[in-house]
């Protein structure tokens, strides 16, 4: 028996966190094995023991579906009542306006095509940029950001359009293979920039700052250490890590609410979010901040971790396809995720594995070793990946709510309302269309 392995005897003696965490720490997957459950000598696996298992494999698409998001930013100078009751609208007198949107290179679970992107930007109804100015991606986690421009402009309504075209795909995750992962000496530049994601939205009304995923704060820190009953996480290898953690916020948390936050005349403004910090405090957040609390969890414990927010289409699956065509939605359905990142120092690339401990809920509030969406996933062909971040990354501001968009404007503008929408089609297909959607010419049609 390793140093790390514990008898029966001496598990009942443990407490349950720390007794889950040592036999975690003992193999990789003994979470999903009865306990006292010994490997036999001639047991063999697919891989041999001192061979790294190949990242490209541990991650496989299932089904996938071409979907085409499309996205509808509506941003008004805000009107008030005088003293005679008459409205009075603060116009937007703009000398220059920079509005981004997140378009992501891809997940675990999709790719976009920027190539074929669509989109229009109208000032007071009329055509502004019918095509991005350009695209960044020097942000954290991965985020890539659509920009479009305004310049000397004056009036009362500005609505950007965006048509998103992505292929989404259920995920197999190969847990057992996955499991001989070690930890790496260093992690590749998109992994590390998850830890300076702490995603502030500014202050709330006392003037406290609001920041949704702070790994730094000293109640994330006390729950890993108290989960991990004060032992180094990185003792455990890191999918038996992930999965462990999952389970423990699993059950801490409660959801509650819906995060979402309306204009008076119905119109979806964005979220209504208090973090991880604070749901850590309160033991109960928004699917949301469930999914904040983990990724912060994630951190503590050394791990890379970011949050996808996507549009989900998986309630509306059913024999009949023809909703595929259009889908119409007032109230958006939103499904908030994690991901974690595994990573072999001898591979080009780092693996990002998907954990939706809000569906597993579905399943079970109760951690057990029945794990359903760890890795494995069969609803995300029918979720759309949005964004990483609830508001973009950088110094750009939105009105009432966070919601993925912001814009930087001179002078500032101070006073508006904003509402978003949200649809989504299915990408037409033709005999050339992922040439089209890659931007690729169309293939020559072969000679008779």
């Amino acid at each position: 028996m390793s140093g790390n392995e514990v008898t029966r005897r001496e598990a009942v003696m443990l407490s349950g966190a720390a007794a889950l965490y040592l036999l975690a720490s003992g193999q990789a997957t003994a979470m999903a094995q009865p306990l006292g459950k010994k490997k036999k000598d001639n047991d063999k696996d697919d891989d041999d023991d001192d061979k790294k298992p190949d990242l490209s494999k541990l991650l496989l698409a299932g089904d996938s579906h071409d979907w085409t998001l499309k996205v509808d930013v509506n941003v008004n100078a805000y009107v008030e009542r005088d003293g005679k009751g008459m409205p009075v609208s603060h116009d937007f007198n703009l000398a220059t306006a920079a509005i981004v949107f997140p378009v992501l290179k891809d997940s675990a679970s999709h790719k976009t095509y920027p190539a074929t992107l669509t989109s229009k930007l109208t000032f007071n109804d009329v055509l502004i940029a019918d095509k991005p100015a350009g695209f960044e991606d020097k942000y954290p986690c991965g985020t890539r950001l659509g920009r479009w421009e305004i310049k000397d402009k004056k009036g009362r309504e500005v609505r950007l359009q965006v048509d998103i075209p992505m292929t989404c795909w259920q995920t197999r995750f190969d847990i057992k293979r996955a499991s001989k992962l070690t930890w790496p000496g260093t992690w590749p530049a998109v992994p590390m920039s998850t830890f300076t994601d702490l995603q502030s939205l500014g202050a709330d009304k006392n003037g406290n700052p609001v920041v949704l995923i702070n790994h730094a704060a000293e109640n994330i820190k006390a729950l890993v250490k108290k989960w991990t009953d004060g032992k180094d996480p990185r003792s455990v290898a890191p999918v038996a890590l992930a999965q462990f953690l999952a389970g423990q916020v699993l059950e801490y948390i409660q959801p509650s609410g819906d995060g979402l936050s309306f204009l008076r005349n119905s119109g979806f403004q964005g979220f209504d979010l208090i973090g991880a910090e604070q749901a850590v405090a309160t033991r109960r957040g928004t699917e949301q901040d469930v999914a904040c609390v983990l990724t912060a969890v994630y951190r503590a414990a050394g791990l890379p971790a970011r949050v996808v927010i996507g549009y989900d289409l998986s309630k509306e699956r059913g024999d009949d396809a023809n909703f595929l065509e259009k889908r119409s939605s007032s109230v958006p359905l939103f499904r908030t995720w994690v991901e974690f990142c595994l990573y072999e120092e001898s591979s080009p690339k780092e693996l990002w594995v998907p954990v939706d401990i809000n569906r597993q809920r579905k399943i079970s509030s109760r951690n057990s070793k029945n794990w359903k969406y760890f890795g494995d996933n069969d609803d995300l062909e029918y979720v759309l990946p949005i964004s990483h971040q609830f508001h973009p990354p950088t110094t750009v501001i939105s009105h009432g709510a966070p919601c993925f968009w912001g814009w930087l404007t001179t002078p500032e503008a101070q006073v508006a309302t904003q509402f978003i929408r949200f649809n989504s089609i299915t990408t037409p297909k033709s005999i050339n269309s992922k040439r089209e959607r890659e931007g690729k010419p169309p293939a020559t049609p072969a000679k008779k």
